[in-house]
């Protein structure tokens, strides 16, 4: 027994000692894919900042070279450009120009000409070298704008080619220095950027002396010597600690930077987590040292204490009977050693039929007597490896068995019973399968369902059917008839189809059907639409009152017309859209000469692109509200067209053409360069929540819109809020992944919208780094009133809270769904009751006076 108690307890000591340093060696590569991912961002960061600037000096060398300054107008349009320029870029403090004897002879800073600074080594380094390519220089402090400033100039000739001056930009220190401090590396992370000739420009943490300090003789320094870009772990110069370092050398600049963090931060979790899980095991080898001391000391008073080894029997019998699983040890002659109180419990057997010595046989048959043995009960008992597996019990309770070989013959096994989660489990999936409220199957099951019936070889037809009236149901009669009637149809459409066809509801007060023709003749496909438009026109009794509608059908056949589920629909939708253009409540097969319709999408799509040149798009505002101090934080962009002809248009009938014609890209840019400008103005704690399209990832090259967007809007990262749907992730996991945690290292929150309709949601929300998911406002909206939406709403919750991610409700419609939501966990909610879009200048929702706006 010693031996086997320090043999268990090594092994457990090994294990957990090698999995410390694995979670070890895990987190360091972590802080160094961190490092470096923030290098790159921070390193195209300072190029787009030095490139705006040196833009206007190329311009500003071009007129130099071709224009005579003494001429006072061209002077007077200088200096207006100079101050245009100023105003775009507020990196820029000043521009200024110089002759060749170093005397500035012109300065965006009013009544500083005239200024010698030949004694600048910027104004030297042109002297002395006749290259034109830009020259980045020490930090200087400004004789002309009285603080720090880096100067980057260009050299500019006389027309005989010598030295004529220079043009020069100065670059506040303060604007790319505030930028760093905004960056989340840690309390003791730094972040430093210098000149190619290892200048120090800018460094967080900040300190004035160390302003253009040489940086030749650093660590920095000497691991470029071997390599433009790495990630390495160095001891810093200036303060001694040692840090996990990312440095990249520019491409586009003779720029150098580096991001750090120190190693003790980087750890600092790990420790925490190393020191909590060496306790818990120091805890477990304690409990086996003192049960191995126990039975060592139960075994050596057995011959001479009786009354002793009944109190140690005892004590092992409250052990084993207060577990929550049922327990079972069988020797290698398939007799029980030893059972508990659970394991009879789960399969209804009093104490004698499972005492010491009883066989298998024995006990199967005795579960059988009581009908709860095992479907298979040979595969479960087998001599073999395997130690996990589920079974089913006759009386239909599900049973999880985890079986362990023992070295002598035998085997131990604990039994729990997960029938109840089994069932929710089911019911989970059975909810993202099927419409909530009419119980057909949903969108996402019916597409799955179209598929693999055009796939194959019989014909089907594919019928869309909308109903005629039933907004005048929903507004005369109330939200709860309009359901009831929507239930009645799911259940009248059932019952009329045949077996092997299958009906769904897609949405609204629209279903759609696939029906297997049997021999290939489409008159069964006119009887079935006959028939359901007698069977809809039938008058119906909601809730006392009658009401009468009627049907609209388009139908498709596959495969003559198409096997791909979403060419079928669209053109069942125009089959669809012809009858409700004849007069509704009638049926219509689709053909050829329905491409109108797609001619009318071709025009919608010039003028989309004709807008978006002329950019006539307006950014409305949804307010979401912060549960906990009742106020409004925050706000959701919403697009708007401002149409020449048809006025105000709303976003569902644009929105999905520039999907598909990819023109979402150049309008989604535009959103989130005028979304980040607005919310600039905004109070400082005010928040803006932007949507993205799949398109936009596609297209490879977000991380740098979002970048460029904040860069020239001045917009702090941690403002904006970036919202994503499991749909757009689709297709290219690995570098949408890569593309969001970018994002996210620079401080931007990611957000999952749509949380809830997809069964696969719940994977998304633990591969991807999302900071808050957003509840569908389907579920929301249907709460209060159906049991099924509330247990989903509880589940998405309990799932959040123990992942420890925020929730947002959306579509928040009445005051008890949001108190219920606040009850429940709820951070934030947004909907009608908290505030409609609105223009950003527009009260009731004026963005920059809703921090002071509350719904309690």
């Amino acid at each position: 027994m010693l031996v086997f108690v320090l043999l268990v307890c090594c092994i457990i000591a090994g294990l957990e000692t090698s999995r410390i340093l694995e979670q070890r060696a895990e987190a360091l590569a972590a802080g160094k894919r961190d490092t470096a991912n923030l290098a790159n961002s921070l390193t195209q960061h300072a190029e787009l900042t030095f490139r705006a600037a040196d833009a206007v000096l190329l311009g500003l060398v071009e007129r130099l070279e071709t224009h005579d300054l003494q001429d006072s107008e061209r002077t007077q349009r200088l200096n207006r450009w100079f101050h245009a320029e100023i105003e775009r870029l507020p990196q820029v403090a000043a521009f200024s120009v110089t002759d060749s004897t170093g005397r500035l002879v012109f300065t965006s800073v009013p009544g500083r000409n005239n200024i010698d600074i030949s004694d600048r080594d910027f104004y030297r380094h042109h002297v002395d070298s006749d290259e034109r390519k830009l020259f980045i220089g020490a930090p200087v402090f400004g004789r002309v704008v009285g603080r720090w400033v880096i100067p980057i100039s260009r050299r500019y000739n006389n027309p005989d080619g010598s030295f004529a001056g220079t043009a020069n930009a100065f670059l506040g220190i303060e604007f790319l220095q505030v930028f760093y401090e905004q960056m989340d590396i840690g309390a003791g992370g730094s972040i430093l950027l210098m000149s190619a000739d290892q200048k120090l420009l800018v460094r967080r943490p900040y300190v004035e002396a160390n302003i253009g300090r040489d940086m030749s003789g650093s660590n920095i320094a000497k691991a470029l010597q071997h390599s433009p870009a790495d990630t390495v772990e160095l001891k810093a110069m200036l303060d001694g600690v040692v840090r996990i370092n990312s440095y990249r050398r520019s491409s586009s600049y003779p720029l150098i930077l580096a991001v750090a963090k120190p190693v003790d931060e980087i750890l600092a979790p790990w420790r925490s987590r190393s020191t909590r899980e060496i306790s818990e095991t120091g805890i477990i080898l304690a409990t086996i040292a003192l049960g191995g001391l126990l039975v060592r000391q139960m075994a050596r008073r057995l011959a001479t204490s009786a009354i002793e080894l009944g109190h140690a029997n005892l004590r092992f019998d409250i052990a084993i009977n207060n577990m929550t699983q049922g327990l079972c040890l069988y020797d290698a002659d398939r007799r029980i050693v030893i059972s508990n109180r659970k394991y009879a419990e789960i399969y209804c057997l009093d104490e004698e039929q499972v005492k010491p010595g009883t066989s298998l046989r024995e006990v199967m048959t005795s579960r059988g007597q009581r009908g709860t043995e095992l479907a298979c009960p040979d595969d479960d008992y087998r001599d073999s490896d395997e130690t996990t597996h589920v079974q089913e019990l006759a009386d239909g309770r599900t049973i999880a068995i985890v079986r362990q070989l023992m070295p002598r013959g035998g085997w131990l096994s604990t039994h729990e019973d997960i029938t109840e989660r089994r069932r929710n489990e089911k019911q989970i999936a059975y909810l993202a399968e099927h419409d909530q409220l009419t119980g057909l199957p949903n969108r996402a099951s019916f597409l799955r369902t179209l598929d693999r019936s055009a796939s194959g070889t019989v014909r089907h037809a594919v019928f869309l059917l909308d109903l005629d009236k039933f907004k005048d149901v929903n507004d005369t009669l109330g939200h709860a008839a309009g359901d009831e009637l929507l239930q009645e149809v799911a259940s009248r459409l059932r019952s009329e189809i045949g077996g092997r066809d299958v009906v769904a509801r897609l949405g609204g007060d629209e279903f759609a059907i696939v029906q297997r023709l049997e021999n290939g003749d489409h008159e069964a496909a006119i009887s079935l639409a006959r028939r359901i438009i007698d069977l809809i026109a039938r008058p119906f009794e909601l809730d006392g009152q009658p009401a009468r509608i009627g049907a609209s059908i388009g139908i498709v056949l596959s495969p003559e017309l198409g096997v791909e589920s979403a060419d079928l629909l669209r053109k069942a939708d125009l089959a669809l859209y012809a009858v409700k253009a004849e007069g509704r409540n009638g049926f219509r097969f689709y053909d050829a000469g329905m491409s109108w319709s797609i001619e009318g999408r071709k025009w919608l799509e010039a003028e989309l692109r004709i807008a978006i040149e002329r950019n006539e798009f307006e950014l409305f505002y949804q307010p979401i509200l912060d549960v906990s101090s009742q106020t409004i934080r925050g706000a959701e962009a919403v697009i708007r067209w401002h149409h020449p002809r048809d006025g105000l248009v709303q976003p569902e009938r644009f929105i999905s053409l520039a999907e598909e014609t990819g023109l979402i890209v150049p309008l989604g840019e535009w959103i989130l360069r005028q979304g980040c400008r607005d919310a600039a103005t905004w109070p400082a704690d005010f928040r803006i929540a932007i949507n993205l399209s799949a398109r936009q990832f596609k297209k490879g090259d977000l991380f740098d819109t979002v970048l460029h967007a904040l860069v020239a809007s001045g917009l702090s990262p941690e403002r904006l809020e970036l919202e994503v749907t499991e749909t757009t992730l689709l297709g290219n996991e690995a570098e949408n992944l890569h593309t969001l945690r970018r994002l996210k290292d620079i401080g931007v929150t990611i957000v999952l919208d749509d949380f809830g309709p997809g069964y696969s949601s719940a994977s998304y929300v633990t591969q991807f780094p999302f900071d808050k998911i957003k509840i569908d406002k389907s579920f929301v909206q249907g709460m209060t009133e159906r049991r099924e939406c509330a247990a989903v709403v509880a589940s998405i919750l309990a799932l959040a809270k123990g992942l420890g991610i925020a929730v947002t409700a959306e579509g928040v419609e009445t005051p008890e769904q949001l108190r219920q939501l606040t009850a429940d966990g709820v951070v934030q909610a947004q909907g009608d009751l908290i505030g409609r879009p609105a223009p950003a200048d527009a009260h009731p929702a004026d963005v920059r006076r809703l921090p002071e706006r509350s719904v309690a």
